[in-house]
């Protein structure tokens, strides 16, 4: 038996579309249903089910909205996981737990490995970063499945953004400063399938193959966009600076 909480975010979804297509036992939570910062009901769910993995999906994601909701994002993205991470140590569950590029500052000109240091420029970075390091320690077992800018069907992402904002009409204006590796949630949650059937551990990076920066992303984005029929025009696209957003967290 497999369990997923944050069964309602973009990347569970997938690996919750994936699972319905294979063989393999599952039941999936959404927030609502399981407070996962909650120790009690989170005993309450281990000893009412005979499960070998928890995938963790649950997390607190508005970047500047943790600047502000520092609570909530240390529940969520902090004290959320270490209490799963003692919970299952305690029943013996190997623990999966989803988190981000955002750990690290982005100062670095190549591709970060799992063992480089972290340095989180954020409350968001810094809360993920506290709940990975809760799940390290309780049990050697446990997997911290790192990942890098997100999209696909189910949830709000850049595409949607983009997308959006091209109906409208309007200039769209979008950093070139910043470099990701866009990651499609069905590649994330087949890797996530395939590091659980090889019992993986410690830190694992995942992410599609490409970098580009948030501009170049938009652009094909549009491009896309216009080929399916899903926009008529091709809105004005005009790069900025991340200091000229003035957002509450910085980017990596």
């Amino acid at each position: 038996m497999l369990l997923i909480t944050g069964g309602g975010g973009m990347a569970m979804r997938a690996l919750l579309g994936l699972l319905e297509e294979s063989s393999i036992p599952h039941l999936a939570f959404l927030r609502r249903e399981l407070d996962i910062a909650d120790p009690e009901a989170v005993r309450k769910l281990l000893e009412s089910r005979q499960a070998r993995w928890l995938v963790n999906g649950a997390a607190y994601t508005k970047v500047d909205g943790a600047e502000s909701e520092s609570a909530e994002a240390r529940h969520v993205n902090d004290q959320g996981p270490r209490v799963l991470a003692e919970a299952c140590a305690e029943w013996g569950v190997t623990l999966l737990h989803l988190s981000t590029d955002y750990v690290f500052d982005g100062s670095r000109t190549s591709p970060y490995c799992e063992d480089d240091p972290p340095a989180p420029l954020n409350g968001y970075g810094r809360t993920k970063r506290a709940g990975e390091i809760g799940v390290l320690r309780a049990s050697e077992k446990n997997l911290v499945v790192r990942t890098s800018g997100l999209y696909g069907a189910g949830g709000g992402n850049f595409v949607h953004a983009i997308i959006r904002q091209a109906r409208l009409g309007k200039p769209l204006r979008v950093v070139d400063d910043q470099v990701l590796s866009p990651t499609w949630t069905g590649s994330l949650a087949m890797a996530l399938v395939n590091l659980v059937e090889k019992e993986a551990s410690g830190i694992v990076h995942f992410c599609n193959g490409a970098c580009c920066s948030w501009y170049e992303f938009t652009e094909v984005i549009l491009d896309e966009a216009l080929g399916r029929g899903w926009i008529f025009v091709r809105p004005e696209l005009v790069i900025i600076k991340s200091a000229e957003l003035q957002l509450p967290a910085r980017r990596p």
